[in-house]
């Protein structure tokens, strides 16, 4: 099926969107992981790292099949020279702020996906519903390693702002160039589809994200025990 997401031009362009950031960013959050690694020396925090990489790699191989697949390695290949860039500094600040807000915003998003998708049949919504998962499972190991190094909360909340708008700026940059080529936006089904899309972005990511503002964030807090965590 063309459009694979409820048979919506919008939301399976925004999924796609979505999954062609992930190989690059993905990679580079797994090289900021081992290069933090020899600096700790909790043993705990060290299993989580390593287990963080390996199910981020995993992310990395199936999103980029799926790249492949609808023909956007090229676009997938200019996200991967934007990461090439910051990962020349692994251990900047910048990055791990940048990794536990986009993570927290993934697993935001993850929840909302499990819900409306856990049981479809599919090849694509079985990938986003696994991600979805690893996801809440490893939603806070990038926060306890910010914690470990004594980061500023402040630095977080600016990095977060920035993150959140870039991420799912890209995300619907990505549709409405995709609606555009497709000359769909005269459908009325469209501007449906917007709205729903919409919808899903404030109720889905952004109100359950802004949890990142308070002073006591810590993904640990947000209970995820009905999808198993």
């Amino acid at each position: 099926m063309k459009y694979w997401c409820e048979n919506s031009a919008v939301l399976t362009h925004y999924y796609n969107g979505l999954s062609v950031l992930f190989p690059a960013w993905e990679t580079l959050f797994c090289k900021v992981m081992e290069a933090y690694k020899p600096k700790v020396d909790d043993p705990d925090l060290v299993a989580a790292m390593e287990k963080f990489i390996r199910q981020e790699q995993s992310h990395t191989k199936a999103h980029h099949a799926h790249n492949k697949s609808i023909g956007e390695l090229d676009l997938e290949a200019q996200e991967f020279a934007r990461a090439e860039v910051l990962g020349k500094k692994p251990h900047s600040g910048t990055i791990l702020g940048a990794m536990v807000s986009i993570e927290h915003l993934a697993s935001s998003a993850a929840r909302d996906l499990i819900d409306r998708y856990k049981d479809k049949e599919g090849k694509e919504y079985k990938m986003y519903v696994w991600h979805a998962h690893e996801e809440i499972e490893h939603k806070d190991v990038a926060f306890r390693l910010w914690k470990y190094f004594k980061k500023e909360k402040s630095y977080l909340n600016r990095i977060a702002i920035v993150n959140f708008k870039s991420t799912v700026g890209f995300g619907l940059k990505y549709v409405f160039d995709k609606l555009k080529a497709e000359k769909l936006f005269w459908k009325w089904s469209t501007w449906v589809d917007l709205g729903r899309l919409s919808y899903r972005i404030v109720f889905g990511m952004l109100i359950p994200y802004v949890f990142i503002f308070r002073d006591n964030f810590d993904p640990s807090l947000i209970d995820d025990s009905q999808y198993g965590y």
